[in-house]
C-alpha cells in the first residue's frame, strides 16, 4: 500500500478520534491502533484550544467594553456623565410597579433622585450633583453596576457650562 494513504488514513483516525481501524486490500493488511495515552493527549489538546478560544473571547468582549468606555470619555463639554459612586444593582424606579424615575428628554434638577443602586441588601438613591436633561440612560435595569460605572448622560443647562 502506498504510504500517501497509509498517511492519510492515520489523519482520519486522528480526525475523527477513531481508537483503531484495520483495512485489508490486495492481501495487504494494515492495523491502526490509538493508545489511550494517544487519545488523551488529543483530548487534552482540543479542550486546551477551547479554554484558548474561550480566553479569546473574553479579551474581545473586554477590549470592546473599553472601547465603549473611552467613546463615553469623550463626550462634549456640555454633557456630564453620571456615574455610579457603589458596586451594587442598578433599578431605573423605587419600586417593581412604579415608573421610572427619570426617562430620557426630562429635566432635572441638582438633588433629584436619579435611579437606585442595591448594595448589601440597602436601597441607595442616587442623586444629580448637576442640573440639565438627561441625554442618555446607559444602563438597564437589573444590571450589576462597578464603582465609577457610566450610568447616564445629563445635557447640562446652559448657567452650569
Amino acid at each position: 500500500m502506498d504510504i500517501r494513504k497509509i498517511e492519510k488514513i492515520i489523519e482520519l483516525v486522528q480526525k475523527f478520534s477513531i481508537s483503531e481501524i484495520e483495512i485489508s486490500k490486495n492481501g495487504e493488511l494494515i492495523k491502526i491502533k490509538r493508545t489511550k495515552e494517544s487519545i488523551k493527549t488529543e483530548d487534552l489538546k482540543i479542550k486546551r484550544l477551547k479554554e484558548i478560544e474561550k480566553e479569546k473571547e473574553e479579551i474581545e468582549r473586554k477590549t470592546l467594553q473599553n472601547r465603549k468606555q473611552n467613546n463615553i470619555l469623550k463626550r462634549d463639554h456640555k454633557e456630564h456623565i453620571i456615574r455610579s459612586p457603589i458596586v451594587g444593582t442598578f433599578y431605573r424606579s423605587l419600586h417593581i410597579d412604579s415608573d421610572p424615575l427619570v426617562r430620557v428628554g426630562q429635566k432635572i434638577k441638582k438633588g433629584d433622585i436619579l435611579c437606585i443602586i442595591e448594595s448589601m441588601k440597602i436601597m441607595n438613591q442616587i442623586k444629580s450633583n448637576q442640573s440639565g436633561t438627561i441625554k442618555e440612560i446607559l444602563t438597564k435595569d437589573g444590571d450589576v453596576v462597578e464603582f465609577d460605572t457610566p450610568l447616564m448622560i445629563l445635557k447640562l443647562d446652559i448657567e452650569n457650562v
